[in-house]
């Protein structure tokens, strides 16, 4: 779990770290469960992996229901790191299972199964582009 006392490490990127992390810059927060799915690793090869993430300040990680699994969010930092134009994200417990069920949507939306598509777009995304386009005007 996240202490604002953790020192934060210099963390090296990979590509599939930014993968990662873009994938973490669509969603309000993930599971560990969804890391897994998105980069096809075991449980405890993506612990490690957000582990290192967190250490070096690019994700914290919270507990937000008791018996559930812990939640993931990208920070500025992180959103920074991939060069991402989106805003931090924002928990809200009234969404807590759309948004876990809206991880696996997007997960299987980019795997194919619902055929080939074009492009998948994030909520989180679509939300921010409409704002976007409310301060631009049309």
């Amino acid at each position: 779990m996240e202490d604002s006392r953790t020192r934060r490490r210099a963390v090296r990127l990979t590509a599939r770290d930014r993968e990662l992390l873009a994938f973490l810059a669509e969603h309000r927060f993930t599971l560990s469960a969804h890391v897994q799915a998105r980069l096809g690793i075991s449980a405890s090869a993506a612990q490690g992996r957000l582990r290192a993430l967190r250490a070096g300040g690019l994700l914290r990680t919270r507990r937000i229901f008791h018996a559930q699994p812990a939640a993931h969010q990208i920070t500025p930092a992180g959103l920074r790191a991939i060069g991402s134009s989106l805003p931090a994200p924002r928990i809200d417990l009234r969404c807590y299972q759309h948004d876990v069920d809206l991880a696996w949507l997007w997960l299987a939306a980019t795997r194919g199964t619902f055929g080939q598509l074009a492009q998948v777009v994030s909520e989180r995304d679509m939300r921010s582009q409409d704002a976007r386009a409310d301060i631009e005007g049309p």
